[in-house]
């Protein structure tokens, strides 16, 4: 038996506001789009929150989730060209965390937040095995 990492699902308060920011703002290819559950290249996915906690608690969440973006995970992204994607992302008045710096490992790296306020990372490739 051999048990192997499959995705990360991150759960958002409105699918559609995160669909355009991650997919048209960041240009990030959808895989496959079931509405309240997105799935996208690099393992990466987004699940509509109230739907997701039904699903996995086996009650119906009254109102609002609270439970996104609580400084408490970093999402990783890489991109050969980071000047550029800040560029775009200032430009769209995203909330940034920080703007690029280098970090001690020596990577260039900038952090924000996405619609849900979860902290977004931006770095340029850190090993050679990043492919367009």
């Amino acid at each position: 038996m051999r048990v192997k990492f499959a995705h990360t699902v991150i759960f958002v308060k409105d699918i559609e506001v995160s669909r355009k920011f991650y997919a048209e703002l960041l240009g990030i290819k959808i895989i496959q789009d079931h509405k309240i559950f997105l799935f996208f290249e690099g393992n990466f996915a987004l699940h509509q929150a109230k739907e997701l906690e039904n699903t996995i608690f086996k009650r119906e969440v009254k109102g609002d989730s609270d439970l996104q973006g609580r400084n408490n995970i970093d999402i990783y992204f890489e991109c050969n060209e980071i000047e550029k994607i800040y560029a775009r992302l200032e430009e769209n008045h995203i909330r940034f965390i920080h703007s690029i710096e280098k970090q001690p490992w020596g990577q260039n790296v900038f952090r924000f937040y996405d619609p849900d306020l979860h902290i977004i990372e931006i770095g340029e490739p850190s090993f050679k095995t990043f492919d367009e």
